[in-house]
């Protein structure tokens, strides 16, 4: 497994497989760390490839509903500009991923996803 340091922070971009945001969740506790935190610009382009596939993100509205935490427990807002027209749209939408456009967007959290697991050095 190699994981790529960047800025006090370590990744590692699962590509082969996918998750339901909770599978993945749990695969990044496993393993010391928590999915990825993404809270600006400057974080997407550090943290997530350019890809043809969507991933699962560390954000989630779970507990309350509009109010976006992240795994980490880092308690930051998001850039506005990160999230897609139109988003976060709600409901039982409740788990943050990454389009391939690099794009927010909040869907079920049941849906498989590949991820990224985040751990601060």
């Amino acid at each position: 497994m190699a994981w790529l340091g960047l800025h006090g922070r370590k990744y590692y971009v699962h590509r082969e497989i996918s998750k339901t945001w909770f599978e993945a969740r749990d695969d990044c506790e496993s393993l010391g760390g928590f999915l990825v935190t993404v809270n600006t610009p400057a974080d997407l382009n550090a943290a997530v490839p350019v890809s043809t596939d969507p991933y699962w993100l560390g954000g989630n509205d779970i507990e309350t509903e509009g109010v976006f935490t992240w795994h980490s427990g880092e308690r930051q807002t998001i850039d506005a500009a990160l999230w897609r027209s139109g988003e976060p749209s709600g409901g039982y939408e409740d788990c943050l991923t990454v389009s391939i456009e690099r794009q927010f967007n909040d869907i079920t959290c049941d849906t498989l996803r590949k991820f990224i697991c985040e751990i601060i050095l």
